[in-house]
């Protein structure tokens, strides 16, 4: 086993987040520890270097048309039309219900207090894109906060590729109702159909009601391989929950793009290295990153040997600017981590299986997909127009 994760039991889906205890509300000591199992978040002290833009790499995945033709858009006062029933704005000034979109809607569980639900459903999508500052208590450094008391920095949703660059395929919602259990709406049809082309991710408070649970999705979204890169189906996305400690929600912030690699990419890579492998499954491989074969592996990944997701270094510098990004060495071998090859064990650790990069988003929430990933999630998300 490695980092936090457990074993699961035969049958279990590639979907669940096991994690260490969550740190405590008090304790400077505990939160850093935190912040390191986030991946690569703990502050460069003065004399530390720092990514520069002249940092050497390999070869970085060139992005495809589509990656650049979205900026964030600009907010309006209002909102240009009504919400569907049910829903409200999280993102102000953007949402168009009759766009051709996908409908994200974060829908609280356990919350006591409906602002307190909104605050940390701003943190965890950060429509920004940039790095949040975060404080003691887990969530964004408000600007009247001494700076000093910062404790962490990463991104949030749409500071990753290639929601980044895709802000104009989502319309962003939060929803007033709760399902009775966290888990209840994973499957599509069981939760309300609030708007065409939705996905809903419950944000669920753990310890409430004595649910103490992990980050999960539901199984069997539309787009599991490229022969079906294509809209009109029944079911397009699943469901997903993510688990948040109230006392420091940016702990599981990666959980969110995470699980939703899961339930509207069909991503399967998850259970990288484990020990004694998982067997759960018939078959090792799932389109796009887990290959059963070398011949398989070639056919599907060989374009993009030797390049890394440039997510990466986006992340690297938009922490580092925040005061608390990874040194030269440690993105250096970040990139090598993430850089797309022939990996031994495949997804399962399943010998003579392959899968694309030795570490990514889906494995122990590395700050980047990884470019096999990013380039199917990209040709998904580029089925909504936006407009």
């Amino acid at each position: 086993m490695r980092g936090n994760e457990v074993p699961q039991a035969e049958g279990q889906p590639p979907s669940r987040r096991n994690r260490a205890p969550r740190p405590s509300r008090h304790g400077l000591a505990a939160i850093a520890v935190a912040l390191v199992l986030l991946g690569g978040l703990v502050g460069c002290s003065p004399d530390q270097d720092s990514p520069s833009d002249s940092t050497p790499s390999p070869a970085v995945a060139q992005p495809s048309p589509s990656e650049s033709r979205t900026t964030a858009p600009t907010p309006t006062p209002m909102e240009l039309e009504p919400a569907p029933v049910g829903l409200k704005p999280l993102v102000l000034g953007h949402n168009r219900a009759s766009a051709d979109r996908i409908n994200f809607i974060l829908v609280p569980w356990g919350w006591d207090d409906p602002e307190e639900f909104r605050a940390v459903a701003g943190a965890f999508v950060n429509w920004s894109g940039h790095a949040q500052i975060w404080g003691t208590d887990g969530l964004p450094l408000a600007d009247d906060k001494d700076p000093s008391t910062a404790v962490g920095a990463d991104l949030g949703l749409f500071g990753y590729e290639p929601f980044r660059n895709h802000r104009d395929s989502f319309n962003v919602w939060i929803a007033e109702e709760s399902p009775d259990r966290p888990d209840d709406w994973l499957e599509p049809t069981n939760g309300p159909q609030w708007a065409p082309d939705q996905v809903i991710v419950v944000l669920a408070v753990q310890g409430q009601d004595g649910w103490n649970s992990t980050s999960i999705s539901g199984q069997d979204p539309a787009f599991t391989d490229r022969d079906n890169l294509m809209r009109g189906k029944a079911r397009t996305f699943v469901n997903a929950l993510v688990a948040v400690d109230p006392a420091f929600p940016a702990y599981t912030i990666r959980d969110l793009p995470h699980e939703l690699g899961h339930a509207m990419f069909g991503f399967a890579d998850e259970y990288v290295g484990r020990v004694g492998g998982y067997d759960g499954y018939v078959r090792n491989a799932f389109w796009p990153s887990c290959a059963d074969t070398q011949e398989r592996a070639e056919a599907w990944w060989s374009s993009n040997l030797g390049k890394y997701d440039d997510q990466l270094d986006y992340w690297a510098k938009e922490t580092t600017a925040a005061g608390f990004g990874p040194t030269q060495d440690e993105l250096a071998a970040m990139r090598a981590q993430n850089t797309t090859a022939y990996v031994a064990g495949g997804c399962f650790d399943v010998p003579g299986s392959i899968r694309s990069a030795e570490d990514t988003l889906m494995g122990f929430n590395f700050p980047a997909y990884g470019v096999t990933n990013r380039l199917w999630a990209q040709q998904v998300l580029d089925l909504w127009s936006g407009g």
